[in-house]
């Protein structure tokens, strides 16, 4: 089995071919499995659907990985499911398989502080009207000390342009080491590996221009291993090109009084723009490129007798 998961209690026996077992939860789930002949070798998609308890009707689906969330941070989950007469449901894991802290609310909402870092495994049950038909899955929850720092939102890059970004953690016991989760692809010609002073990055020269988004994986050496996952988006522009300019700031300035007025601009991406104003308004207005390459400020010099509203059109070029 080469991806997916089977519903719990099943198992694949290779050399049999079959999968075989007392099914524990129900539901939809899909493995890929990979058959070879030590020549050749064939991959296929395979679907089941596990009926519920008595006539099936209710169905849990919800999937059963929760994913990875970092300890000491608020936890929401909303349970979903089909034909049941209530999702305040029970655990037939027992109380004491729910990371410490959490309670399931009367919909269906698991909840609450995660407090101790560990991989959780509990079932959750449902039932309709009738308690003889039910429906019961399996749910995994994994709590880290770990949390990746990077941000989400990696810095543009240009084609045939040497590249890096370095990767960061906190939490971590011992050393760590910086995967790329299965299926996920970084740009062509980018790679994780180390900075010239030996810290972990993505780093190398892109081949091709596009917008990619990837998922990440940490690993640090504490046993058990605590794990953490982030997903970053770049954007790898072609030789020369650079981002569209992004004025962050709203319209309305706010209002000031009699005196000196600065107000403070800031550019995202592109250039290293020139702040300009429209003619008709340089009467009022001074503009000065203080801090160029981050940084444009208007300095309004005279201070008006009179409060009254004014109006400027700031442009970057």
């Amino acid at each position: 089995m080469t991806g997916g998961q089977l519903p719990e209690g099943l198992s694949l026996d290779g050399p049999s071919l079959t999968v075989a077992g007392t099914p524990l939860e129900n539901g939809n789930f899909s493995v890929n499995l990979q058959f070879t002949n030590g020549t050749n070798t064939l991959q296929v998609g395979n679907r089941f659907f596990i009926a519920g308890g008595g006539t099936g009707a209710v169905v849990i689906s919800t999937g059963g990985n929760l994913g990875v969330v970092t300890q000491g941070s608020t936890y929401s989950q909303q349970f979903s499911a089909c034909c049941a007469a209530s999702l305040a449901g029970s655990f037939p894991s027992g109380l004491d398989s729910l990371p410490p802290n959490l309670t399931l609310s009367q919909t269906g909402v698991l909840g609450g502080i995660v407090t101790t870092a560990g991989t959780y495994k509990f079932t959750l049950r449902v039932d309709s009207a009738d308690p003889a038909t039910y429906a019961q899955r399996v749910f995994t929850l994994i709590v880290t000390p770990l949390s990746i720092t990077t941000n989400e939102a990696l810095s543009f890059g240009n084609v045939q342009t040497p590249y890096s970004v370095p990767l960061t953690v906190t939490g971590a016991t011992g050393a760590v080491t910086w995967t790329v989760a299965p299926n996920n692809y970084v740009p062509p010609g980018l790679s994780i590996g180390l900075t010239i002073g030996g810290s972990p990055a993505i780093t190398g020269t892109p081949l091709v221009s596009g917008r990619f988004s990837f998922t990440i994986n940490v690993m640090d050496s504490a046993m058990p291993a605590h794990i953490a996952t982030r997903s970053f988006t770049v954007s790898i522009y072609p030789v020369g090109a650079f981002p569209p300019l992004n004025w962050t700031q709203g319209q309305n300035l706010g209002t000031f009084g009699v005196g000196v007025t600065n107000i403070q601009f800031e550019q995202r991406h592109g250039r290293v723009a020139t702040l300009s104003i429209l003619p008709d308004e340089r009467r009022a207005w001074d503009a000065r490129a203080e801090q160029p390459r981050s940084v444009q400020r208007l300095r309004r010099p005279d201070p008006p007798v009179v409060a009254v509203p004014h109006s400027l059109s700031p442009w970057l070029t």
